[in-house]
């Protein structure tokens, strides 16, 4: 009796998992970095294939005490520098999920391009993004979400609780004060 309660639980959880309707392709990060006001400002693209159509509403992950402050469907095709623009869409962002209301429902196969709005000023023991100092004074900003999961500083599907959805893409545009230098993995 307790297994059969348990696996209804476990399915009744799935079904309003927004995040097992789609699979992600291609994120797209903007970001601008204010090592004065120890700050992290951005908009996030999502370019993701729906898997499990109607699909209403889409779900993203951000840890909580971030701040969304706006998201679109884009129009255009998300390449690194193309502009995006698009129809504003309402959204919610409560514990550490944010809920975006599609204009209509996507249909399964169709290729969905949301983009969120940001910003991030993290507290001074918290994970994920980090502002410090050099032992010569110089700004240090650093990333590190291993265990905490990318959605501790930046919207994105929590890999934690959905690691068999592998994106093919990851564009970074980072903006930094002059004298500073944004270092990622790729090209």
């Amino acid at each position: 009796m307790a297994l059969a309660a348990l696996l209804l639980a476990a399915t009744l959880q799935q079904s309003t998992d927004l995040r097992g309707g789609y699979d992600v392709d291609t994120y797209r990060l903007d970001l601008v970095v204010d090592p004065e006001t120890s700050t992290l400002t951005g908009t996030v693209a999502v370019v993701a294939k729906v898997t499990a159509g109607p699909l209403a509403s889409f779900e993203l992950d951000l840890q909580d005490g971030r701040r969304v402050t706006g998201a679109r469907q884009v129009t255009q095709t998300v390449t690194p520098t193309s502009p995006l623009s698009g129809t504003t869409l309402a959204f919610t962002h409560t514990n550490s999920r944010i809920r975006i209301a599609l204009s209509k429902p996507a249909q399964t196969g169709e290729e969905l391009r949301i983009a969120v709005d940001y910003e991030a000023k993290p507290g001074p023991s918290e994970r994920g993004l980090r502002f410090g100092k050099t032992p010569d004074g110089k700004p240090w900003i650093s990333t590190s979400c291993q265990v905490a999961g990318a959605h501790s500083w930046w919207p994105c599907k929590g890999e934690n609780e959905h690691p068999e959805d592998k994106f093919a893409h990851l564009y970074m545009n980072v903006t930094v004060p002059k004298g500073l230098f944004a270092v990622c993995n790729g090209k």
